[in-house]
């Protein structure tokens, strides 16, 4: 046990090293992990709203992972908005941090749960290969952080319910391990469901395969056990599952909906067979998105140490091994997406298998092979150390070292600097710090237009939430947005949605004028004198390579279409208190947040639901002249609001619970 804490410890403490620059860089950027000013997390409240402003395209919308919201809400408003910690340090300790500590426990966890004598040689390599891959290395350069979570704990989970299969075939039942395992898996579904969903297939599928092959268990108590752990993530995540129930949609409904384009899988399917089952990920090692590389020879030989066990299987290791070289083959069969061999297989379960279709990107199903190499080539490579021994003893230690040294040699990109996302040092354009101070200076409401995307550096808030214009126009060039910025109709557009300002940012990475995969600076000046040349587009000096322009005119984020006057007080995102004094009736009420049937308005005892405008905003019908006050109010957040009493109210008894079992050990108080 001493000499596994040791490995373990060493492990973390190599890993450390390897990320250092997580830890020695002042901040880390990504195109999927953007830089966040002080001034954005002040809006933060201890949990996220069932509507933010700042969501969609920037006109608001519903949080997609609610789960991963509530993290970081959480540890932002308790550590940066109450404690005044710097958010630098608080994500680099409980997200990437936490990345490196989950991987190294969870995969520790889940070989000594594979094999019961599991050696400090096969932890060691486990890890490394399970941290060290080019699958996981594009994710975390890319700064999908929950993603990476769902990936780092999803060992543990699998190892868990390994363990409680084996417990329930050996009539040996665990209420307490039905606990921990329906925690873990609640952690995992907090970070990301889709990661999840792939472990529970493999779960399902380790389940079937030890029914038929390992040794049959009674189905009862399998259900019995499954269905409280269904319960237990049923309360932790209350807060956004009870809502999904009541209401029967999810915000991810729409999205998912526009998924189910088989062109579009064809698309996203980058990786080639050789290159899933070699761990290779397509875009290795510039995660530039759509350029897809050759396949490289020096990673062939993962798939031959990897398989090269089943010519090592020894007796009681023997249906083990065969499981997870089975588990091998169908993950990189499913990750290489439609290509080929039999890609229609891939495309009919992206079609008709409920749940694919939110695998548009399929390589996350490399996970499902990376989990089957962290036994198989450890297994190899100490089997093969054991027969070819020579003296001195140590020649063993020497093997792992070249297995070790081999799979740092194929990700040497991250210690020769080519990795271009959270590996790489950034510094903050200073014309970025100016408009963020000019933008938090203006203390009214309204929203930012980029053109063509919003930058890492952008600063947004409540007050002044951003939007890209390729979404906005669904455009594909800078010269289609200019062409459709020049056009009358879109100036009312702009009016309408309260965007006081066009920007066209810096683009200091050199990610948003590309022709042929290179930045090109032409696009840029051209967007600049394009913009230039709109009468009611005011250009504001001062920040140098950020060119800055007034719209005029523009309107408030509450408005009125008759005459009258308005005003409005922000209660919180998803509650306005708005009073109108109106001389003629009929008048509507606007409020420029993207359309929602759950914005409510109440007068008094009366409900005016919310109507879709022109421009798909909402508006609520004023049918009396006069002056009254009105609530504006987003009537899902009471769902969310009654899921968190239910989740807050589990997290207190769990532990009690789980107190009280330890004493009776088991479900039936034997």
């Amino acid at each position: 046990m001493a000499k596994k804490t040791l490995t373990l410890f060493l492990s973390l403490v190599s890993l450390v090293f390897i990320f250092k620059s997580w830890f020695i860089f002042p901040f880390l950027s990504a195109h999927d992990w953007p830089y966040f000013f002080t001034e954005t997390l002040s809006d933060f409240p201890p949990f996220p709203p069932a509507w933010a402003p700042t969501l969609g395209i920037g006109s608001g919308g519903e949080p997609i992972n609610y789960g991963l919201s509530s993290f970081i809400y959480i540890i932002v408003s308790l550590f940066v908005n109450t404690f005044g910690l710097p958010w630098e340090l608080i994500y680099k300790v409980f997200i990437f941090g936490l990345f490196l500590v989950l991987s190294v426990f969870s995969t520790f966890y889940f070989i000594s749960n594979v094999f019961d004598r599991s050696t400090s040689f096969q932890l060691l390599l486990s890890t490394f290969i399970f941290t060290l891959n080019t699958y996981i290395l594009m994710v975390l350069d890319g700064g999908q952080m929950g993603v990476a979570l769902a990936y780092s704990i999803s060992p543990l989970v699998l190892g868990t319910f390994i363990r409680l299969l084996g417990r329930i075939a050996s009539v040996q039942p665990n209420f307490k391990l039905s606990l921990v395992t329906g925690l873990v898996l609640s952690i995992q579904v907090l970070f990301d469901l889709r990661i999840t969903y792939i472990t529970m297939g493999i779960v399902f599928f380790y389940t079937f395969y030890h029914y038929f092959f390992i040794g049959r268990f009674k189905i009862k108590e399998y259900v019995i056990y499954h269905a409280l752990i269904v319960l237990i993530v049923f309360g932790f995540h209350a807060s956004w599952i009870l809502p999904m129930l009541i209401v029967r949609s999810h915000p991810a409904q729409g999205i998912l909906s526009s998924f189910n384009s088989v062109e579009g899988f064809r698309y996203f399917s980058f990786a080639t067979f050789s290159q899933s089952l070699s761990l290779l990920h397509p875009n290795w090692p510039e995660n530039i998105f759509g350029k897809v590389y050759f396949m490289k020879p020096e990673f062939l030989l993962i798939t031959i140490l990897a398989f090269s066990s089943l010519l090592l299987l020894k007796g009681k290791h023997k249906k083990t091994i065969l499981f997870f070289a089975l588990l091998g083959l169908v993950g990189a069969f499913f990750a290489k997406g439609a290509n080929e061999p039999f890609g229609f297989v891939n495309e009919l379960t992206y079609r008709y298998i409920p749940g694919m279709n939110i695998f548009r990107d399929p390589t996350k199903f490399y996970q499902v092979t990376i989990l089957s190499y962290i036994v198989l080539i450890p297994f190899s490579v100490f089997q093969v150390s054991e027969r070819l021994r020579f003296k001195p003893n140590y020649s063993k230690h020497l093997i792992l070292l070249c297995a070790i040294g081999y799979f740092i040699f194929l990700i040497r990109p991250v210690f020769l600097n080519q990795l271009s996302g959270t590996f790489a040092k950034h510094e903050i354009p200073q014309e970025y710090v100016d408009l963020k101070t000019f933008l938090h200076n203006d203390t009214g409401f309204s929203r930012t237009l980029w053109v063509p995307v919003q930058p890492r550096y952008n600063y947004y808030s409540y007050m002044h939430p951003g939007i890209s214009a390729n979404r906005l126009f669904s455009a594909s060039s800078s010269a289609e947005i200019v062409k459709r910025l020049s056009d009358k109709n879109s100036q009312e557009l702009l009016s309408n949605l309260s965007i006081r300002y066009v920007i066209v940012p810096y683009d200091s990475f050199g990610e948003i004028f590309v022709k042929d995969r290179k930045y090109n600076e032409n696009e840029y000046l051209e967007t600049i004198l394009a913009l230039d040349r709109i009468d009611e587009f005011k250009k504001i000096d001062g920040f140098h390579k950020i060119a800055v322009y007034e719209s005029i005119p523009h309107k408030d984020h509450f408005w009125i279409d008759s005459n009258g006057s308005i005003s409005y007080a922000a209660i919180s995102p998803v509650e306005y208190t708005v009073k109108v004094s109106i001389s003629k009736q009929p008048a509507t009420l606007i409020f420029t947040d993207y359309y929602s049937p759950y914005w409510q308005a109440y007068i008094g005892d009366k409900t005016v639901l919310s109507r879709k405008t022109d421009y798909n905003t909402n508006s609520f019908a004023l049918e009396k002249e006069g002056t009254y006050t009105l609530t504006v109010y987003f009537s899902k957040q009471k769902y969310y609001s009654y899921g968190r009493m239910i989740t807050f109210l589990f997290i207190v008894l769990f532990p009690f619970v789980a107190l009280y079992k330890r004493k009776t050990h088991n479900l039936s108080g034997n």
